[in-house]
């Protein structure tokens, strides 16, 4: 009664007006009746408007009210009075003006449908208010009259809340082509609701047009882990505390009631962190790659409760105890995919699987399950920050650690990786990583004791400088140097896991402006070994095929101590090539080690008497004609004079001092000679010695005797270290080779590079990297200039070399961090990181990679190659670079094994050299071997 007296307004009505700026006569002492967020906004501008007095009158108790806590906090703190449990009954008016306004007290009486306890009137209880303004916000309709005469939609169903019916799934009313949704479909509800009809529509009527018929959306697949009251809370208290919300800063509400203006300040930093930080993340990690829901959803399966009984989380716990790897055995749907591929293809043993998996000690945390896993039931554990699950940016680039260089694929969100996996298509991992490439890889490039500018020491210490001054600086001191001490004086260490272009402007710098040889990386001696021994025999100083050919080999006769060291995915391929393919492999080592279990036989031979081994076998097969007489005949030369340089060589004293029968030499002799591919693979540490160019030399030969060389699954497989060993030395980073492997000492090619380079180059060999640090020790090295390596920390004889570099005049260091060789330095360049800038690299099996930059760098720090480009335009003003690509360009046309390896074409993937169009396979054939083919005889 007295709806229709003048100051009564609907909320709705009310503040659509109060939005538009209409006037609006206003009273002194409001009444709103209601209990929803409407009410609360009518009541909180109504204050600010300048009302006397605001109550809300809701029916209810306050823990009822529908309206936001904070909203009603606010209300409450500007004034706004409330009357609980109170209905209205009437109102009453003068000349036709609302006047005072009756109410009724409640009680709470028993749960109505909806659970709440339904209001009953308390008897006697009448209360009359003065009130000169009333607001009803006590609910919404929705007005279906402007269709009713609409003869479009005649027969539209409807309900008897006055809402349009519809199809739940799709919104189809049944009217041909007629949809519906929103407040008119739902009632009064949220925006949010409605979008999300407009979203279901707009997909039912695209169905509808594409298909003819009337369907909604496929829902997608969940299964719900529980309420809270449900869900076993142990798996949350034992990792983080509880913490209440975080309290949003406002104005105060004597300021805030004066006008309109924002009153929330919002979160300080450490506020928002704090609020974010109460996330439990709970959710599944794999939500989004989930192959289950995936296939469920394709299949149309409706489920939202779990599948199999809960596992307890005391059970869970003692189980789930992986550095990197998270297990949860509730979500395993017992394919047995992650046992069967650490078995039989990993060949690690690192699974047991009883009902679910479990995690032994055998596991290398290769990271094959997470791959394989087609649920959450292994996960990759997230140790930073919260794990999400986040739609990814997917990033493609390889592995850093050693010489394989594995393709990864970097999960991204925002500037942060969460994760690294691998494709299964790509060469030359194939879907295989290992510990470092997988779960070790870029967790440095986050550190936060990067360099971020250029150091340069003035009076004994090292302080920030500008680019332009620390690099003016490095080109003044070392013309200087050249000038006072001439170029022998000076040298550089370059790093064979910097770019092909970072290495070839550092040995162009030192050769073309400093005319000199000095040039040399750590391992050099090894690649350079390889590089000697394989060119004199084969002409080519690198592998002789692609890794993924090793496992397929009949033999694999695999030599050195640290294949699983430094390659693991090698070492994993020979394991799978004995237990899973059923062929042979052979080691030999001087030490035990991990894949001499699966040998048959494994040879321990002291490091002194390998080459001994290795000249008795060959001359065993010789003695017994073993040797593929037909290819020698076809293919070689030069085996009359192999016979004679071992005549000296007593196979039988080298298998008695190594405990060998003479039947197992001879066996092995035969096994070698008879298969029908043969893999010679050895490790970079055989060749670190002073006889590695003459073990490379004997494994040529016998690769040469057996007739294994130019055809698939057999061949010559150095294993190197570091990432770019190969590239460095394809790049001339060496003190006895140009770029291309021609010889500083070759007349025509010091001519060639001359006149490539417009500058008079050396042609007498120059230090080596052990011959540097020597001579620097001695104060023959004036000048040193080292990039992204750190002697000090990483070589053996530390306490020399850090004396060596104390001698240097003057040392430049290249790299991301203040190292122990840096803070001796006279000027540190920063540089960024493998994953922050762009190049090429080129790995053991000759793969040339192109380097994409996948996360942003530090503001500072700049790419190897800009830097070096920058050093090298102020020795050489006439020398400009534009990007890692102008660099890239030159190479292939001073490398002619690299031409064809062109930019664009490495955009498509990893390419090896030398390049052959319609042709992947890596396999050097005997068009691009030395011709004939030469036994080595030193």
């Amino acid at each position: 009664v007295g709806e229709d007296l003048q100051g009564v307004w609907s909320g709705v009505d009310f503040l659509v007006d109060l939005t538009l700026e209409k006037p609006i006569e206003m009273g002194k002492n409001i009444a709103i009746v209601g209990g929803g967020n409407v009410a609360i906004d009518a009541a909180r501008n109504s204050v600010r408007i300048g009302a006397d007095t605001v109550t809300i009158i809701y029916r209810r108790s306050r823990d009822e009210m529908p309206a936001s806590p904070e909203e009603i906090h606010g209300a409450e703190e500007e004034g706004v009075q409330f009357h609980f449990l109170a209905a209205p009954v009437r109102l009453f008016g003068s000349n036709g003006k609302v006047e005072k306004l009756e109410y009724v007290k409640m009680e709470l009486g028993e749960p109505d449908a909806s659970g709440r306890r339904r209001p009953v009137p308390m008897e006697g209880s009448e209360t009359l208010i003065p009130v000169d303004m009333v607001i009803a916000a006590i609910g919404q309709f929705p007005d279906l009259s402007p269709v009713e005469s609409d003869q479009a939609v005649e027969g539209i169903p409807t309900t008897r809340w006055n809402t349009f019916g519809a199809d739940e799934d799709s919104l189809y009313t049944g009217l041909d082509g007629v949809f519906t949704g929103g407040d008119v479909y739902r009632g009064p509800e949220t925006v949010v609701g409605a979008l999300a009809d407009g979203r279901k529509v707009a997909m039912a009527i695209h169905l509808y047009l594409r298909d003819k018929e009337v369907h909604g959306e496929a829902k997608p697949f969940n299964i719900l882990k529980g309420d809270l009251e449900a869900i076993e809370k142990e798996q949350f208290t034992t990792k983080v505390t509880s913490a209440s919300r975080e309290l949003m800063p406002e104005l105060e509400p004597s300021v805030r009631i004066k006008s309109n203006d924002q009153i929330e300040l919002g979160l300080s930093e450490d506020g928002a962190l704090r609020e974010a930080d109460r996330c439990l993340s709970c959710g599944c990690m794999d939500a989004f790659d989930c192959r289950l829901r995936r296939f469920a959803f394709e299949f149309g399966v409706e489920t939202t409760t779990r599948l199999l009984p809960q596992i307890a989380f005391d059970e869970i716990s003692t189980r789930d105890s992986h550095q990197f790897i998270a297990l949860d055995p509730n979500k395993c749907i017992r394919c047995r995919q992650c046992y069967e591929a650490c078995t039989y293809f990993q060949c690690s043993d690192g699974i047991d699987f009883e009902d679910t998996p479990n995690l032994n000690t055998n596991c290398v945390s290769c990271g094959l399950c997470l791959d394989l896993c087609p649920t959450g039931a292994l996960e990759e554990r997230i140790s930073e920050g919260k794990p999400g699950p986040f739609h990814y940016e997917q990033l493609e680039t390889f592995c850093p650690h050693c010489g394989c260089g594995c393709n990864l694929v970097l999960n991204i969100k925002g500037d942060t990786l969460f994760t690294v996996t691998t494709r299964t298509t790509a060469a030359p991992s194939y879907g295989h990583t290992c510990r470092q490439g997988r779960f070790d890889s870029f967790d440095y490039l986050s550190s936060p004791e990067r360099l971020k500018a250029p150091l340069v020491r003035k009076e004994g210490k090292l302080v920030e400088a500008s680019w332009d001054e620390a690099l003016e600086l490095v080109a003044t001191e070392f013309k200087r140097l050249h000038q006072e001490h001439g170029p022998h004086s000076l040298a550089a260490i370059g790093s064979p896991r910097a770019t092909n272009e970072a290495n070839y402007l550092l040995q162009k710098i030192f050769r073309a402006q400093l005319g000199c040889n000095n040039l040399d990386y750590p391992g050099g001696q090894s690649q350079q070994a390889t590089l000697t021994g394989l060119a004199k025999t084969l002409g080519t100083g690198a592998m002789t095929s692609s890794l993924s050919e090793i496992e397929k080999a009949e033999v694999i006769f695999a030599l050195g101590n640290q294949i699983e060291e430094n390659n693991p995915i090698v070492a994993t391929a020979l394991r799978r090539a004995s237990r899973t393919l059923d062929n042979r492999v052979i080691t030999v080592s001087s030490a035990e080690v991990e894949l001499g279990k699966l040998a048959e036989p494994a040879f321990i031979i002291p490091k002194e008497h390998q080459l001994d081994f290795l000249q008795s076998l060959i001359k065993l097969l010789l003695e017994l004609k073993l040797y593929d007489k037909d290819f020698v005949a076809a293919n070689t030369n030069g085996i009359e004079t192999l016979e004679k340089s071992l005549a000296q060589v007593d196979h039988l004293e080298t298998v008695a001092r190594a405990d060998i029968l003479p039947s197992t030499f001879e066996e092995l002799a035969r096994a070698l000679a008879t298969a029908a591919s043969v893999a010679f693979v050895y490790s970079e540490d055989l060749t670190a010695d002073a006889n590695g160019a003459r073990k490379v030399e004997a494994i040529a030969n016998l690769a040469m005797l057996t007739g294994r060389l130019g055809q698939s699954q057999s061949g010559i497989y150095p294993l190197y270290r570091h990432i770019n060993s190969q590239g460095a030395m394809d790049m001339g980073m060496s003190p006895l080779c140009y770029p291309g492997h021609v010889s500083v000492s070759d007349l025509k090619g010091n001519d060639r590079f001359s006149n490539i380079w417009s500058a008079q180059l050396p042609d007498s060999p120059g230090f080596s990297y052990r011959e540097t640090i020597e001579s620097a020790h001695k104060q023959k090295v004036k000048g040193l200039f080292l990039m992204g390596e750190n002697p000090i920390a990483t070589e053996p004889e530390r306490e020399k070399i850090q004396e060596a570099l104390k001698q240097v005049e003057f040392l430049v260091v290249q790299d991301m961090f203040l190292t122990q060789s840096g803070e001796l330095a006279d000027v540190v360049l920063p540089s960024t990181g493998f994953t922050e800038q762009e190049g090429t690299l080129t790995n053991t099996e000759r793969r040339t990679q192109k380097l994409r930059p996948a996360l942003t760098a530090v503001d500072g720090p700049r790419p190897d190659w800009r830097i070096l480009a920058d050093l090298l335009s102020r020795l050489d003003p006439g020398t400009s670079y534009t990007d890692a690509q102008s660099v890239y360009e030159e190479i292939i046309t001073v490398v002619p094994f690299y031409e064809g390896l062109t930019y664009q074409r490495l955009e498509e993937g990893g390419l090896q050299w030398p390049y052959r169009e319609n042709d992947s396979s890596g396999l050097l054939t005997f068009d691009n071997l030395k011709k004939p083919l030469e036994f080595a005889t030193s």
